[in-house]
């Protein structure tokens, strides 16, 4: 645990609710969708530079499903996952794969696996908090979600992208969070802690909304600064962590201190 923003006098014990992005914080969205492209990648030349490349398959992929997210701001998250599975084939100038292959592909979020530190580690942290779930998702995909891979955890509230009707990181998604977390958990919004792996879809918005926020650095801990991309200036995560353990130990710690 680093505690970044020195300026911040709260300490972890001083929040009452975390809110969760879900994909890159508590459940490998990479590792699933790079198992779900796999129909497509075998469909590369052997000779491609691709063929074997996930970084760069995940960062073509992530680049169109970013840009519908713009554009279609009212479309479930699982029809423009189809979507961007087929403009990725057409990126890759492969033949079109069939509607069906698709949709398959769009359905398969419930099958992505979640980190290896997750479920125990939001197991130790509802101990202390209430946890509820901001995400891009539809809320059927994200029903087998939690009787999948995130199954035994007890999330307070689940807000996705179909109900509110935009995308992260747009500001009304979280205009609806502070809300409804305030209406319904009785949690204002100086006690709501955004805990996130993404860094432009919850940390930018975060600290427009002045929003205090942990960044689950995951992979990226040991990056350089590139890992950024120029959002230095966007950002004001007050803690960052390594992994969703790494927070669990660094918030059990806090309580034992003021015990």
């Amino acid at each position: 645990m680093v505690k970044i923003r020195s300026d911040d006098p709260k300490n972890l014990r001083d929040f009452a609710c975390l809110a969760f992005d879900c994909f890159g914080t508590l459940v490998d969205d990479q590792a699933g969708v790079y198992k779900g492209l796999g129909p497509l990648l075998d469909r590369l030349d052997p000779a491609s530079p691709l063929k074997h490349d996930r970084s760069k398959i995940i960062s073509l992929f992530t680049s169109i499903e970013e840009s519908l997210t713009k554009t279609k701001p009212n479309v479930k998250h699982s029809i423009l996952l189809a979507e961007a599975y087929l403009k990725l084939a057409e990126k890759l100038s492969l033949p079109t794969p069939e509607q069906a292959e698709a949709d398959a592909f769009g359905a398969t979020v419930p099958a992505w696996p979640a980190f290896p530190d997750t479920v125990d580690a939001l197991k130790r942290l509802q101990k202390y908090f209430k946890l509820v779930i901001l995400s891009n998702t539809d809320l059927r995909s994200f029903t087998r979600v939690l009787s999948g891979p995130l199954s035994g955890v007890k999330f307070e509230a689940v807000y996705t992208a179909e109900e509110i009707g935009s995308f992260k990181p747009d500001l009304n998604n979280f205009h609806y969070l502070v809300k409804h977390v305030d209406s319904e958990l009785g949690i204002g919004k100086d006690r709501l802690l955004m805990t996130a792996h993404g860094l432009k879809s919850d940390h930018c918005p975060a600290k427009d909304m002045q929003i205090t926020s942990a960044w689950i650095a995951r992979d990226d801990a040991d990056a350089g600064p590139e890992v950024f991309d120029g959002l230095q200036d966007k950002l004001a995560f007050t803690w960052q962590f390594s992994s969703m353990a790494d927070m669990a130990d660094a918030v059990e710690a806090d309580f034992n201190r003021s015990a």
